[in-house]
């Protein structure tokens, strides 16, 4: 699962897919993916956050430790394969708000791949330019 690339893409995430249905509760994932962020290997790191993408429009369950991870990140000193994931994931919630302001964090990313997340992954009827509400 951890040497993956474009061309093995389909089967990286069916494995993962495999693992997350192999699992028997959602604590039992959400420990997983948090033990793989703490790890110090960034391939490994990554993993969590694919874990949590590979179901992201069947569950909520998993919104809030995925944002909890992603807004973790350091940005400046995070490598680039865990922010790509971490955007991914993310991006795959198009269905809940709470993503939007997590996600945009990536928005000035130097890899125009983890911007694609960004742009894509904007949430299904939500204003990625809300009105600031602080000077009202």
């Amino acid at each position: 699962m951890i040497d993956w690339n474009h061309e093995s893409y389909t089967e990286h995430f069916d494995s993962l897919n495999r693992l997350f249905e192999s699992l028997s509760s959602p604590e039992e994932i959400v420990a997983l993916a948090r033990s793989w962020w703490a790890d110090p290997d960034e391939r490994v790191r990554a993993l969590g956050f694919d874990l949590l993408a590979v179901q992201a429009l069947d569950y909520s369950w998993h919104v809030l430790p995925l944002i909890e991870a992603a807004n973790g990140l350091a940005l400046d000193t995070t490598p680039e394969v865990v922010r790509a994931s971490a955007a991914h994931a993310l991006a795959t919630i198009c269905d809940d708000e709470r993503v939007l302001f997590p996600l945009l964090r990536f928005a000035a990313d130097p890899e125009a791949d983890i911007r694609w997340q960004v742009a894509r992954g904007i949430p299904v009827g939500v204003d990625p330019l809300p009105e600031d509400r602080s000077s009202s």
